[in-house]
């Protein structure tokens, strides 16, 4: 924003913490913030300048199958409509469980019939996945559904990378259509070891081998190159990996 039309209003936000945000749907505006409590509230109006009245909290202190996911410190939130369907981002400190690391998330946000919002349901897998992935493009490594043991960095190709790998670690992909199968798989690696082995399997860590890719040592750890591999057994149809 470089310039403003009109004269600030304050408005009497009960509770406010910090970080308000501002979203319309339909015909009603919708302020919304964190609050002293560390909870998410909210208020509506007829029109952005006048006329808001408190209607209570959209997101309590986010809490998973009755644990406090985060340290009982402060969220902030946005909501957003794509395609149709209204989403609420937060944050939470449920992989971290560090006051300073927070994580993303995302859950559906919905509607009653007289326009006010239902309570954010917080779930362990999110918001439904909107689409499949296409493992016949370029897939980022850094796209992660779950994962263990690995880091992310800067890459020197642009982009981010995924780092610290070991023995075991693994990364993973939900919802992935393979069609009607696949016969190679390519990986852009670097190693300034001996290398290692990347295996692509299903459902687990454990589950059905797929294909396996030997990745040398390059030179260096921004030293990239592609490596590739044939498929070791048909895989076809959305498969997680």
């Amino acid at each position: 924003m470089k310039s403003y039309s009109g004269t600030p209003q304050k408005l009497n936000t009960p509770g406010s913490f910090e970080g308000p945000f501002l979203h319309k749907y339909k015909n009603k505006y919708y302020l919304s913030y964190p609050n002293t409590s560390n909870n998410i509230d909210y208020m509506m109006s007829d029109n952005p300048m006048t006329g808001w009245a408190f209607k209570g909290t959209v997101l309590p202190n986010p809490t998973l199958n009755g644990k406090n996911i985060n340290t009982y410190n402060n969220s902030h939130e946005s909501m957003i409509e794509y395609k149709g369907q209204w989403y609420m981002f937060y944050h939470d400190r449920r992989i971290s469980n560090a006051t300073y690391k927070r994580n993303a998330s995302v859950d559906l946000l919905k509607y009653n019939s007289d326009g006010t919002l239902q309570k954010v349901v917080v779930t362990e897998e999110g918001a439904p996945q909107i689409k499949k992935f296409n493992p016949f493009d370029t897939i980022q490594a850094e796209t992660i559904w779950k994962q263990q043991g690995i880091k992310t960095d800067f890459c020197n190709e642009g982009g981010v990378m995924v780092t610290n790998i070991s023995n075991g670690d693994y990364t993973s992909l939900k919802g992935v259509d393979f069609k009607e199968g696949f016969k190679s798989f390519e990986v852009r690696a670097s190693s300034a070891t001996s290398g290692g082995t990347v295996e692509v399997r299903l459902d687990s860590p454990t589950g059905t081998l797929v294909a396996s890719c030997s990745v040398t040592g390059t030179g260096g750890w921004q030293n990239w190159k592609t490596f590739t591999c044939d498929s070791t057994k048909n895989c076809t149809g959305v498969k997680n990996v």
